[in-house]
């Protein structure tokens, strides 16, 4: 029964095992999908918030430059060279990293570029204002248009980071359900295990409690019991008599365990010269029960005659003798034990078939 128990719990158990790896495994993946695609959206909130600090130090670039072309006020000057001096420390915090997406590497040199030349086009302003008239037109037009393509750039790679940064958030709602969806699979799991394995423990706990309740019952039949029984060991040695047995042999309770069955049985040749001994052992090596008459013997050495029944019982692994007895002297019988055990030859198909614990059990 206990072994019955450990397979099922190891099935149980095993299979369980195996289940909350593959879903650990699942998780595991969906964690760090979920975590780099929450460093994506992390990585794209910043770099738009870049583009958006470079279009405002480009514009504030344009507001200064104007301002000190049209008025020629320094301040104007120096907000324009304030502005100028941020942007390049901008770009650089822009530029993807070495061995990354070529198509990145590629937007950031244009952004780069036409900012750069935007910025030139406003310092060639700043540089021609004159205390004198105001510079040529086509010097602002040509300034204006470098601005508006730099605008542009910024325009397009903010465009284009927005939408990778909506792909990303679809993919973290995406592995986040999949990181909650194998969260709560584990764990349906391990309560499911738990309520299994619960189970069996209770249906074991029962088993045992109604085979408790069967082992007290057949102890009680054996203690009530009319015929002697007890079982001795492969040595003869006696391990188990129940009352009747004491009482026959004149043995106070428990005093049999321990003693040699050839002190209680007269085991010796029989009138046919035959070792009754070694008849009983081959009859019992052939699976079959020896019946017949023996001398038994009490404590006070004071001899009679029973009849036995001597079976073979194996438990786990060993073997066993169980000696079934009656005394016949308390029935008024007083055969002479060689005629009667000539009546039981072992060679007679009388013979039954050997005990063992699991047919007994049944």
């Amino acid at each position: 029964m206990r072994q019955a128990l450990e397979r099922r719990l190891g099935i149980v158990f095993g299979s369980g095992v195996v289940i909350l790896f593959l879903i650990g495994a699942l998780q595991n993946q969906s964690v760090i999908r979920l975590t780099s695609a929450i460093r994506g959206v992390t990585e794209s909130h910043g770099i738009l918030e870049d583009l958006a600090r470079l279009d405002s130090r480009l514009s504030d670039a344009v507001l200064g430059a104007e301002g000190y072309e049209m008025t020629g006020d320094r301040a104007y000057l120096e907000s324009y060279r304030a502005a100028a001096t941020r942007v390049p420390g901008i770009l650089r915090k822009l530029q993807p990293p070495a061995g990354g997406n070529p198509n990145q590497s590629q937007e950031w040199a244009a952004l780069a570029s036409q900012t750069g030349a935007a910025l030139t086009e406003l310092q060639r302003v700043a540089e021609a204002r004159t205390p004198g008239p105001h510079p040529a037109l086509p010097l602002r037009i040509t300034s204006l248009k470098a601005v508006d393509e730099a605008r542009q750039a910024i325009r397009k790679t903010q465009q284009k980071e927005r939408a990778l940064m909506n792909q990303r958030k679809g993919a973290v709602q995406a592995n986040s359900r999949l990181a909650t969806l194998s969260t709560t699979l584990g764990a349906a799991l391990a309560l499911w295990l738990l309520i299994v394995a619960s189970l069996v423990i209770h249906r074991y706990v029962d088993e045992r409690r109604r085979s408790g309740g069967t082992q007290v019952l057949a102890t009680e039949v054996l203690r009530n019991l009319g015929q002697a029984v007890y079982l001795a060991d492969e040595t003869g040695m006696v391990l188990y008599a129940n009352p009747a047995a004491d009482t026959m042999s004149g043995y106070e309770p428990g005093k049999l365990v321990g003693i040699d069955v050839a002190k209680l049985n007269d085991l010796s040749q029989t009138e046919d010269g035959l070792d009754l001994a070694s008849q009983i052992h081959a009859q019992l090596a052939k699976g079959a029960a020896w019946i017949g008459i023996l001398t038994s013997y009490r404590k006070d050495r004071a001899s009679f005659l029973s009849s036995a029944r001597i079976s073979a019982v194996e438990f786990s692994g060993k073997s066993y003798w169980l000696f079934v007895q009656d005394d016949l002297t308390q029935h008024g019988q007083s055969d002479d034990s060689s005629e009667v055990n000539r009546k039981y030859s072992p060679e007679m198909p009388e013979a039954l078939e050997p005990l063992t614990v699991e047919s007994a059990g049944r």
